[in-house]
């Protein structure tokens, strides 16, 4: 992801945790590159992504933020749904399918976790999913 964000000045600020889950890694792998990807797809150039990783009491709290433009409101929910875009010009602009995020929420639910999102417009967004912790 690195080299990609490097083509737009964009950096990664990552604060990770030594928290350890039982996971399936390549679809961890792959929503992380989901959400990345994205966040790297509609952030401005010359700006952070911050990927933070926190152990809860019960579970990990993966958390991925950006400073682009950011969600209504009324479409945080619907964004996880599939061939679901913020704004239906964004196919042709920035690409992709609009599954991106469905395949997030079904690969978080099938590991007993929780995905959503939070955005303030014109100041980015930040994308949510936990992960239960061992014999939790």
């Amino acid at each position: 992801m690195q080299a990609i964000a490097n083509q737009q000045n964009i950096t990664f600020q990552i604060h990770p945790t030594n928290a350890q889950v039982w996971a399936a890694a390549d679809a961890i792998v792959q929503t992380l590159t989901n959400l990345l990807g994205n966040a790297i797809k509609f952030s401005p150039a010359d700006s952070t992504i911050t990927l933070s990783v926190q152990q809860q009491t019960d579970r990990v709290l993966f958390q991925i933020t950006d400073q682009g433009r950011g969600i209504p409101a009324d479409k945080l929910e619907a964004i996880f749904g599939r061939f679901q875009q913020v704004d239906a010009s964004d196919s042709r602009t920035k690409g992709g399918t609009g599954l991106g995020l469905a395949i997030c929420r079904s690969i978080i639910d099938r590991h007993g976790g929780q995905i959503w999102a939070e955005s303030t417009l014109g100041a980015g967004s930040t994308f949510f999913f936990t992960l239960p912790l061992p014999g939790s």
